[in-house]
């Protein structure tokens, strides 16, 4: 095993150890909390939020329940669901603070303190956890309670307070003794104190009522192998890698097991599938950071999910585009230029090549990435599209002109081409009825400042000053930064 590996399994077991320490999600209800509270003016806004909500697109939803609650603030619901969200993207003060809201709305409800209980625990702000359960156990004395006491037993185990967690854990048991969840747990906690023979009853236990739970599998893995039953641990990590592909240290431990059985070359392949893993890991983290604009902390996880396994083209790809968005150009395009020397037809990589080449002002690049992908993808819109624009800025008109007329063809539907296609017969002063016709079209479809501003110039090309002026001050008035926009109004005000 190579050192960067033995890293590696270092931090994929403490990230283990903390999983474990937490348990896992004990199942409750979705539903948020008073739907009739809901205005009926408002729940036909919340249709696209809800639908998001339901695909787990946390960051859609999320931003479109907040830019709700910013209009409606006295709406239960509204802040329900942001907490949710934010807490699902791990954005645990964001969380916080809407449960807290949602608390100030409905100081009462033991599901609200519940769940900010929950998402305290997650930040590791434990006292006001435990205060926060407490609340909730108060108000209520049904199944739920169950939940909550497996999460001050949580916070018992984060404290090192073992026998204080076996008697919660217990106790929760008395409440809903078929739930496999508790009985997980109070695995945990009897393997942390040493009693493995009753930590392997849990695991067994929770796995009758849950023959698909992998952590239990793997807890009955660690006893084997503590047991030095090697071929049983294999065993019980190889159904627990089935149930759960995307757990790193599940495959460290089956390579592990296989190193201490002699299969030296089976456990080679479980290292790489333990490296793939944890730069998938790392890429859906890195993936909810650019979904709440952590762009810094995104590009740090793929740096890690590159360090773990870079053949991985989906992470090496997404840690050029962060680059791209952070404005290291440089070091984007001397990532995606690895990236092609090892996958030359990943086209995606020639796209983002082209636009770290353009952001360097390096139109001779850019135009060269274009060209080599269109090659093997004539039909390829997008890039005839971007080959248009950069043609258009090294002063190739009739070229540029020609890719974007086939990136219209190719992609008849698509407004990218006909903006670009419309602005670059404006600037030329060429086509004006054509620009004019296209520039109307994209404004109505998207109707952003940008695409004003063009049609504003097509407009004064056309000899219609006042509409033109009309255009361009209602442009600035929607983006007055746009230095764009500035300078075309400038030019228009004259």
């Amino acid at each position: 095993m190579t050192r960067r590996h033995h890293h590696l399994a270092s931090t994929s077991a403490a990230i283990l150890l903390l999983l474990v320490a937490a348990g896992t999600a004990y199942p409750q209800s979705d539903a948020p909390p008073d739907m009739a509270r809901v205005p009926p003016e408002l729940a036909a806004s919340l249709a696209e939020a809800d639908v998001m909500y339901a695909r787990q697109d946390w960051g859609s939803a999320l931003r479109i329940y907040e830019r709700l609650a910013g209009e409606h603030q006295s709406v239960l619901y509204l802040w329900f669901r942001i907490g949710r969200c934010a807490s699902k993207l791990e954005a645990y003060p964001r969380a916080i603070r809407a449960f807290e809201k949602a608390r100030e709305l409905a100081p009462e409800s033991p599901r609200i303190h519940g769940e900010l209980a929950d998402v305290l625990r997650r930040a590791k702000r434990y006292d006001e956890a435990e205060a926060a359960y407490e609340h909730a156990l108060h108000g209520t004395d049904d199944r739920t309670a169950s939940v909550w006491r497996v999460g001050l037993a949580l916070i018992d185990v984060a404290r090192a307070d073992f026998a204080a967690a076996e008697r919660r854990l217990r106790a929760a048991l008395l409440v809903d003794p078929g739930e496999p969840a508790i009985r997980y747990n109070l695995a945990e906690v009897l393997f942390r104190l040493q009693r493995l023979g009753e930590a392997d009853d849990a695991y067994v236990a929770a796995i009758e009522r849950n023959g698909e739970f992998a952590l239990a599998h793997f807890g009955r893995g660690r006893i084997a192998e503590r047991r030095r039953d090697f071929a049983s641990a294999l065993m019980h990590y190889t159904r627990a890698a089935e149930l759960n592909p995307a757990e790193p240290a599940t495959h460290y431990a089956i390579a592990r097991s296989l190193r201490r059985l002699g299969r030296s070359q089976e456990g080679a392949r479980a290292i790489a599938d333990y490296q793939r893993a944890v730069a998938t890991r790392s890429l859906r983290t890195a993936r909810r950071n650019m979904a709440q604009g952590l762009w810094d902390d995104a590009a740090r996880q793929l740096q890690i999910a590159h360090q773990a396994d870079p053949t991985f083209v989906d992470a090496a790809l997404e840690r050029a585009k962060a680059y791209i968005h952070l404005g290291e150009h440089a070091r984007a395009e001397a990532a995606l230029q690895e990236l092609l020397r090892e996958h030359p037809n990943e086209r995606d990589a020639y796209r983002a090549l082209a636009e770290a080449c353009l952001a360097q002002g390096d139109l001779a690049g850019a135009e060269t990435a274009l060209s080599t992908v269109l090659t093997d993808h004539p039909e390829w819109g997008v890039a005839l599209w971007l080959r248009g624009i950069v043609r258009g800025r090294s002063g190739d008109d009739g070229a540029a002109e020609v890719d974007l007329r086939a990136a219209m063809r190719v992609a008849p539907d698509a407004l990218p081409p006909k903006a670009s296609l419309a602005r670059l017969l404006a600037d030329r002063d060429r086509h004006v009825e054509e620009a004019f016709e296209l520039a109307v079209e994209v404004l109505k479809a998207e109707p952003t400042p940008s695409h004003r501003g063009t049609l504003a110039l097509v407009y004064l090309r056309m000899g219609y000053a006042d509409q033109a002026r009309l255009q361009i001050e209602r442009a600035h008035r929607e983006a007055p930064d746009d230095v764009e926009i500035a300078a075309l109004r400038i030019a228009i005000l004259r």
